[in-house]
C-alpha cells in the first residue's frame, strides 16, 4: 500500500507529457530600451606655467636710409692711403666685365697697359677696393704685363660689380 501511494504521489506531483506540450513557455517581460545620455565634455584646462625670459636690451644703432650715401664735402683735401707714395692723379686702366664671387676673381677689359705689382683702385657706386695687382692671368696663363684691349683675370680682395672702373694709382 505504501508503495502504491508513493507511486501515485510521484505521478501526481510531476507534470505529464501532455501538460508539457500544452503549456506555453512564459514570455519574458521586455524591458524598455534605456536611452543613455552622454555627459557633456568638460573643457580641458591645461595647467601649465608660461615662463617668460627677460631679454637683454641691445643698444639701438641707427642705420642710414637706403640709397643715401654720405659723402665728404668737396673742400676737404683727401689724404693719400700710403703717405710715402706720391699721390698722383689716378689713371683709368679698365672696367670690370664680370665677377666670379665663389673664387673672388674679376674679369677686367683693359683700356691701357697694366703691370703686375701696380697699385690699383676699383671704384663703383657701392665698391671701393684698393690693392696691388698680384695675380693676373690671360687665357688661364699667368702674365706679368697685360696690354690695352686684353681681358685679364685678376684676384681681388673685396666684392666688385660689373661696370666698376679700375684706376692705376702708381
Amino acid at each position: 500500500m505504501l508503495k502504491s501511494l508513493f507511486k501515485k504521489s510521484k505521478k501526481a506531483s510531476g507534470p505529464t507529457k501532455k501538460s508539457k506540450k500544452l503549456s506555453k513557455p512564459k514570455a519574458k517581460a521586455k524591458k524598455a530600451p534605456v536611452k543613455r545620455v552622454k555627459p557633456k565634455a568638460k573643457p580641458k584646462i591645461l595647467k601649465t606655467k608660461k615662463i617668460v625670459k627677460a631679454k637683454a636690451m641691445k643698444p639701438v644703432v641707427k642705420k642710414p636710409a637706403k640709397g643715401k650715401v654720405k659723402r665728404a664735402p668737396a673742400n676737404i683735401a683727401l689724404k693719400p692711403i700710403f703717405p710715402a707714395m706720391k699721390m698722383g692723379q689716378p689713371k683709368e686702366v679698365g672696367r670690370i666685365t664680370h665677377y666670379f664671387d665663389n673664387i673672388g676673381v674679376a674679369v677686367i677689359e683693359l683700356s691701357s697697359a697694366l703691370r703686375q705689382g701696380d697699385q690699383i683702385e676699383i671704384k663703383g657706386s657701392l665698391t671701393n677696393v684698393t690693392q696691388r695687382a698680384a695675380s693676373m692671368q690671360v687665357s688661364h696663363l699667368p702674365v706679368s704685363v697685360a696690354q690695352a684691349g686684353e681681358s685679364i683675370g685678376l684676384k681681388v680682395s673685396g666684392k666688385v660689380r660689373e661696370g666698376d672702373r679700375v684706376y692705376r694709382l702708381s
